[in-house]
This record gives structure tokens, C-alpha cells and sequence, in this order.
């Protein structure tokens, strides 16, 4: 389904403004509105994007250009790009301007360090949602379980981790 560029450019910039903590997690609500509101990627589409961008080096919400990409081609790629950025950097930026004013008042200093835990909790359910899609059988199970062992447990770099999966992909189907 091709998706309205103005359409897009509302949900993704609406997406920027409200992904608190970060790109991560803001993941299972670009996968509320991508795939549940407006059917504009499939559940495999979605999990072979975040996958993708992942693999890539870049920011954290790389995979809304691709995203972007399969729902309206390369206007639609520039349309989720823009509009996941340009709205949360200017957000960001006065922020910076009124911690940098006000940020020793101890009121303030009281609501960041609340919202810590909350921004855990945000992406844990990003990892629920992207699990969801992307753990789906035996297989999947056991590269999911071996890839958070070895990246919890040791100090395996990630690339290799990455790399690793990808060699036993290449093994399957």
C-alpha cells in the first residue's frame, strides 16, 4: 500500500515529538501506526527493516527510512527521515536552552530522575514488539537466546554477534 506523503509526514513527526528516551522507544509505536492504524508495512516488513538498520552503522531510527522507503518510495523515505528528526532536534534543543537555564532547580532535577525508569520500561516493550515480530520459530529462539547470552555475559563485539547471525541465516531456507 502506498502511503499519503502529508499523512506520513503528521505520523512521524507526531512519532519525533513524543519518543522520549529515545529512538528505541518510540519502536512499538511506529509499529502501532505503521502496520495496525494504517496498514502501510507487514509485520515482516517492519521486523526486516529494524533488522536491516541495525546491521548498519547509524542512528537508532535508521529503519524509519526504510520503513519510509516501502510505503512511498524514495519521497517517502525522505518524508519519515525528515519528519522522525527535524521535530524531536528542535524539541531538543530548547530543552537544552532551559535546562541549561534552569536545570540546578531541584524540582526539575526530581522529575528527570523519575523518568528513568520509565524510559526502561519503554524499551523493554520495544523489545517485546520487534521480538514479537522477529523471534518465530525454534531457530530464531535459539539465535535470540544465544546473542543475549553472549552479549550480556561476555564481551563479544556486537559486529560479531551480527555477523554470526547473519553467517546462520545464510544456513536456513
Amino acid at each position: 500500500m502506498t502511503a499519503d506523503l502529508w499523512t506520513m509526514a503528521l505520523v512521524f513527526g507526531y512519532l519525533s515529538l513524543t519518543s522520549f528516551g529515545g529512538g528505541n522507544v518510540a519502536i512499538p509505536e511506529i509499529h502501532r501506526q505503521v502496520i495496525l492504524v494504517h496498514g502501510w508495512v507487514t509485520e515482516p516488513q517492519f521486523a526486516q527493516a529494524f533488522a536491516l538498520s541495525r546491521a548498519a552503522p547509524g542512528p537508532s531510527t535508521l529503519f524509519v527510512f526504510l520503513l519510509g522507503s516501502k510505503m512511498a518510495g524514495w519521497a517517502g523515505a525522505a518524508v519519515a527521515s525528515t519528519c522522525m528528526y527535524v521535530p524531536g532536534a528542535m524539541l531538543m534543543q530548547g530543552a537544552c536552552m532551559a535546562l541549561g537555564r534552569w536545570g540546578r532547580q531541584p524540582g526539575l532535577r526530581r522529575i528527570l530522575v523519575a523518568m528513568r525508569p520509565i524510559t526502561i520500561g519503554l524499551v523493554f516493550a520495544s523489545s517485546y514488539v520487534v521480538g514479537k515480530a522477529a523471534v518465530t520459530g525454534p531457530l530464531t529462539v535459539g539465535v535470540f537466546l544465544a546473542a543475549t547470552a553472549l552479549l550480556a555475559l561476555t564481551r563479544v563485539p556486537v559486529l560479531v554477534v551480527l555477523a554470526g547471525a547473519a553467517a546462520l541465516g545464510g544456513f536456513v531456507r
